[in-house]
């Protein structure tokens, strides 16, 4: 008998004009959209600035680049900031935050709906913070690596 699960539950993101997928265990909360407060000049574009959530700053990260230039972004009304959990054990940072379009939809990955893809728009300036892209069913998503990401964040805040 395997010890490998039959199915992962897992959350697709509307991440601007991609899909992320990520395991529903990291998704800590949805909350309603706040602009996060700027970084400074010499951050890189991926992140976006922290917000204030549960008394810790929550840095806010953006993989969505292709063909956007950051001062035309426009956030709609119904946005919201998915909430992740750090994979690493910072206490000071132990959160993520990822834009979303919407709220994000179930979506259990088992063997058969899952493919990785050999996808080469995503943007340079990312994709070193991708894991890998992938398509679930017939909808294309990004994995993002949170370990990767955390530590560039950490890099970014010494």
């Amino acid at each position: 008998m395997s010890d490998r699960p039959s199915q992962i539950r897992c959350v697709l993101l509307a991440h601007f004009e991609q899909l992320l997928l990520l395991p529903n265990a990291v998704l800590a909360e949805v909350i309603g959209y706040r602009e996060p407060e700027a970084p400074g000049t010499d951050a890189p574009v991926w992140y976006r600035g922290d917000i204030e959530w549960r008394q810790f700053r929550t840095p806010i990260v953006r993989l969505d680049l292709r063909g956007l230039d950051a001062s035309e972004e426009t956030i709609s009304v119904r946005a919201r900031i998915a909430v992740c959990y750090a994979l690493g054990k910072d206490a000071l940072h132990p959160y993520i935050g990822f834009v979303t379009n919407s709220v994000p939809r179930l979506a259990p990955v088992r063997d058969d709906n899952l493919q990785v893809v050999d996808d080469r728009s995503v943007p340079e300036a990312v994709d070193s913070l991708i894991h890998c892209p992938v398509q679930v069913r017939d909808e294309s998503a990004l994995i993002p690596d949170l370990e990767a990401i955390e530590a560039r964040l950490r890099a970014l805040r010494s």
